[in-house]
């Protein structure tokens, strides 16, 4: 029989686990979409709601979208800030130096989200203005990528449509590096406090049915620009699949040298496509090898699924990885409906040797209760 005194220790050691368990806890993050419904960086009152939703959420990071379609929610002069000025203008805070203030306070996280090489559904963007469609992606029968916004494209060997559509822009031309470098370096030396910097789109598209090899005979892909070709006929004994790979891989670690030299205390992460052999084969993107080099700090594999099945094979296999590596992004926007899957999907992270999730999106949580009672009830 116990004392009163070794039950009162004993309870004080369980409750000493409990709160070392919560503190080591997973991350547990939100992409915030720039453009969305909610629109966060659009006013004081649009920050500070965010903040009060990640607090309330016990969200520990957020993945805020700064740069989209060409245009910057950050100060910059290499392209349209409109929506930087705007906030300026109409409210005199920089929107992302009073976020990273706001969320710091409240010991939140917050990296810069960034698409690289899809400009969206922006023909006004500074850089396609400038430049026409020369840098734009060509398939192999020279459609751009322009030409697959509408939807499907006919082609002598199909008719083919793109994954995400957009005005997606070739990765194999140095021009294209310099520019998308020069602003994410500049985001990040004009916002130092930052705690990480997230790549998205950082890759080739593919057209469905995709192609899974280029040495095929038929089919489509993309990177047809003459430029490209140039330059790749150059490097002879290169394939054409690798050559293209590098050039994803090229930028990656220009931006992880980057930060090693001039913000070591930042993080590079990326959002990939989950399922590894398609990112490698089909859109060029060889974040397994990323992981390995240390070239990127960690990724998010996006694995947007209603196939609870499928879900945990896709995310299982990345736990090879050591756990700070990578974190699962969950598809809450297809999954608002089913909220029993939607806990089931977090659960099964929680068993796994994975740094922690991320919800996509914020749009989908900041003005619906019961789906945000669903995520509080989950963390309990």
């Amino acid at each position: 029989m116990k004392s009163h005194q070794e039950q009162v220790t004993l309870h004080a050691m369980l409750l000493l686990l409990l709160l070392l368990s919560s503190a080591c806890g997973i991350s547990r993050g939100v992409w915030v979409p720039c453009e969305g419904q909610a629109r966060p960086l659009s006013s004081r009152e649009t920050i500070e709601a965010l903040i009060d939703n990640a607090v309330d959420l016990e969200i520990d990071t957020l993945f805020v979208q700064v740069y989209r379609r060409d245009r910057a929610w950050f100060a910059s002069a290499l392209t349209d800030n409109t929506p930087y000025s705007e906030v300026l203008e109409q409210d005199g805070v920089d929107p992302l130096a009073y976020l990273l203030k706001a969320a710091h306070g409240k010991k939140i996280k917050v990296h810069a989200w960034f698409n690289v090489f899809n400009f969206g559904n922006n023909p006004e963007s500074n850089f396609l203005v400038k430049h026409g469609d020369r840098f734009l992606l060509r398939d192999r029968f020279e459609n751009t990528t322009a030409d697959y916004l509408s939807g499907e494209v006919e082609t002598p060997d199909g008719r083919f449509q793109i994954d995400a559509p957009g005005l997606w822009i070739d990765p194999g031309q140095p021009e294209v590096q310099d520019y998308l470098f020069d602003l994410a370096t500049g985001l990040v030396s004009r916002y130092p406090t930052l705690d990480g910097l997230h790549l998205d789109f950082i890759r080739y598209p593919y057209v469905l049915p995709f192609l899974p090899l280029s040495s095929f005979t038929v089919g489509n892909e993309f990177g047809h620009n003459p430029e490209s070709l140039a330059r790749y006929h150059e490097e002879e004994g290169k394939k054409w699949d690798q050559w293209k790979r590098e050039q994803v891989t090229a930028f990656v670690k220009k931006v992880k040298g980057y930060l090693e030299k001039d913000h070591p205390r930042i993080q590079l992460s990326a959002a990939v496509i989950s399922w590894p052999d398609r990112a490698y084969l089909t859109a060029h993107q060889d974040w397994r090898t990323w992981i390995e080099k240390n070239w990127v700090d960690f990724v998010v594999l996006m694995n947007y699924s209603r196939d609870r099945t499928l879900f945990h094979h896709v995310s299982r296999q990345a736990s090879v990885y050591p756990e700070e590596k990578v974190r699962i992004g969950i598809g809450l926007y297809a999954l608002k409906d089913n909220p029993d899957l939607f806990v089931a999907e977090i659960n099964d992270v929680r068993k796994m040797k994975v740094g922690g999730y991320v919800l996509f999106s914020y749009d989908d949580l900041y003005d619906d209760p019961s789906i945000r009672e669903t995520l509080k009830t989950s963390s309990e």
